[in-house]
């Protein structure tokens, strides 16, 4: 494998970008700046409080994020295995927490991150991607049994509008990263200049700040309709 400043490129993965083009520390100049959108997301839900200041697997969620950002700069600068692999459980911790985001049994999201990091670990071919877009279809499918759940509701109005709002703005932005993420896997020769990769890390910052706050949403529609919730650790309203 090639190599850098870094030691030895031994990632698997080394995306769209020429390496040490732009520094001579920096493997992926673009692709680790741009990492930061991650950070930037979860610091962003962190200063909104509100509803979803308190239940854990928001705090969870919201650290998953920026620990993605951190790892995913870590990888593109380095190239490294163990920090693409740390790359890839932190974002599967998040989506993963996401799905079990304001339910009545949090515990379940540890237990499943925990089966995927083992899988991301020993099954290295294509297992981070099937079981991310297995998971991410749970979660959205869960967004639309929760809109279903409050319609005609009067008083669940005004949570089902920001959920809908943020859902649709949501899907919008993580089909866009992923439009580009295909684009850039099939015709990288061709866009190279354009760092595809950068815009996969906007466009999916944005979605999954989108997911944090239409997950909270939820979370409240939960509570006006009498649903369990979890508050903390052992601690539950029904």
């Amino acid at each position: 494998a090639a190599g850098g400043p870094w030691g030895k490129h031994t990632a698997p993965l080394d995306w769209c970008e020429e390496n040490y083009s732009w520094h001579p520390l920096v493997a992926e100049l673009f692709n680790t700046a741009s990492s930061s959108l991650y950070v930037l997301a979860g610091l962003c839900l962190s200063t909104r409080g509100g509803a979803c200041a308190k239940p854990p697997l928001h705090m969870q969620y919201r650290l998953a994020l920026v620990l993605t950002g951190v790892f995913s700069a870590l990888f593109h600068a380095t190239l490294w295995w163990w920090a693409q692999k740390l790359d890839e459980i932190a974002e599967t911790l998040m989506v993963v927490t996401l799905l079990y985001a304001g339910g009545p049994h949090p515990w379940l999201s540890r237990i499943h991150a925990a089966f995927a990091a083992v899988g991301i670990l020993c099954i290295p071919e294509l297992f981070t991607e099937i079981h991310l877009v297995g998971t991410v279809a749970l979660v959205v499918r869960r967004v639309i049994v929760h809109l279903g759940l409050s319609q005609g509701d009067a008083a669940c109005a005004k949570a089902r509008a920001a959920m809908k709002a943020h859902a649709v703005r949501g899907v919008y932005a993580g089909l866009a990263g992923f439009a580009v993420w295909v684009g850039e896997r099939v015709a990288c020769r061709h866009v190279e200049y354009l760092h595809p990769h950068a815009f996969w890390h906007a466009a999916t910052a944005l979605a999954l700040h989108d997911a944090g706050h239409a997950v909270c949403s939820a979370y409240r529609l939960r509570i006006l309709k009498g649903l369990p919730v979890s508050l903390g650790r052992n601690e539950a309203v029904h």
